[in-house]
């Protein structure tokens, strides 16, 4: 795959930005943010090159799902027509799939070639049908979308406070996706995927508020469009921007590791940390700098030294100290824990 290599050259190593005071105690915590590469949640085997993407729902019936809740009304179901949000959402997840280069071509049938019309039952792609559209395209994977439930609900209300009507729109998304490879169903993947896009507005003039409120189909079609943006992270490794939090403490050593940390010297900054640690008689004080030693080494690349010391940071610092410093540590652990887990898909997936 294009991207596998791509990915691997943008760097699995995570990149510091500018840090920043967050609080004020004793000692001040400062955050810094980094960038930490998570893995699709669908994994494609090292040979698939070729993406087919399929439309493959029957229309969502125009009376279900919808409903409208205004001011002082009960709520009631109202009819709109929804038959064309799989083909935006696929459409969007198509032209995300090609900006991210993962594969050497993919395809899409954007209009549904499900011929069925119970809305109700799903049916994935019969296996003589795969390997028939496999053939006719040159692909070697099939993603299809199989279904796409929409529950949405226009809802009025007041704000005493303000003395304004608000209208707010809640759309939930759930769309079902069966990934395959070949004509062997064992070899078939399912996702049920759930998204909840949102809209709201307010106004001191009722009349208009409605009449400016965003039309409601074309509010829905907005709303699948960013579901199919926003899909491509399920489908290839991924970005994220973490926040990470540093303790500043009054020590000198600590002091000149900020320093280190400034010019983004991680290897410095551990280096005078660890001097730090061994030099200090206090628990808490000790724990506090191993947590700052465990952050350099995760942005590093170092995530197995970084648990290991966070995990001595937690015993150190015990039960009785500050409870913001020590869920601090408890939460860096939990996703050092998490992320270590994710590296084994992430080898899989960026081909290493």
């Amino acid at each position: 795959m294009k991207t596998k290599n791509n990915i691997k050259n943008s760097g699995i190593l995570l990149l510091m930005s500018a840090i920043f005071a967050a609080c004020s105690m004793p000692h001040h915590l400062l955050y810094t943010t980094i960038d930490v590469l998570r893995p699709a949640s669908m994994v494609f085997p090292e040979n698939i090159n070729n993406l087919l993407v399929v439309n493959n729902c029957v229309q969502q019936p125009e009376t279900q799902g919808h409903t409208l809740s205004l001011l002082n009304d009960q709520p009631k179901p109202i009819s709109v027509n929804t038959d064309s949000l799989p083909m935006f959402l696929l459409s969007a997840l198509n032209e995300e799939i090609e900006d991210k280069g993962f594969f050497t071509d993919n395809v899409l049938i954007v209009n549904s070639i499900n011929t069925r019309d119970d809305f109700a039952k799903i049916s994935p792609i019969l296996p003589a049908q795969v390997k028939n559209l496999m053939e006719q395209t040159g692909t070697d994977a099939i993603l299809s979308l199989n279904k796409l439930e929409l529950n949405d609900l226009l809802s009025e209300g007041y704000n005493v406070y303000t003395n304004e009507y608000v209208l707010g729109l809640d759309a939930i998304y759930n769309s079902y996706w069966t990934l395959q490879f070949t004509d062997n169903q064992q070899n078939t993947q399912t996702f049920i995927f759930q998204d909840t896009v949102y809209w709201e507005s307010s106004s001191y003039d009722r009349r208009q508020l409605i009449n400016n409120f965003p039309d409601r189909y074309d509010a829905l079609v907005d709303g699948a469009l960013y579901v199919g943006q926003k899909m491509i992270n399920r489908l290839v490794p991924y970005w994220e921007e973490n926040d990470r939090y540093i303790f500043e403490i009054n020590n000198p050593i600590v002091q000149q590791g900020m320093d280190s940390v400034t010019i983004r010297d991680w290897t410095g900054a551990i280096s005078l940390w660890q001097k730090a640690v061994e030099q200090t008689e206090k628990p808490k004080e000790k724990a506090l700098i191993q947590h700052n030693i465990a952050v350099a080494q995760e942005i590093s690349g170092d995530l197995s030294g970084a648990l290991n010391i966070i995990s001595q940071a937690i015993v150190n610092f015990g039960l009785g100290g500050n409870k913001k410093d020590l869920n601090t540590m408890l939460d860096l652990r939990d996703q050092l824990l998490e992320r270590i887990k994710q590296q084994i898909l992430l080898k899989e997936q960026i081909g290493e």
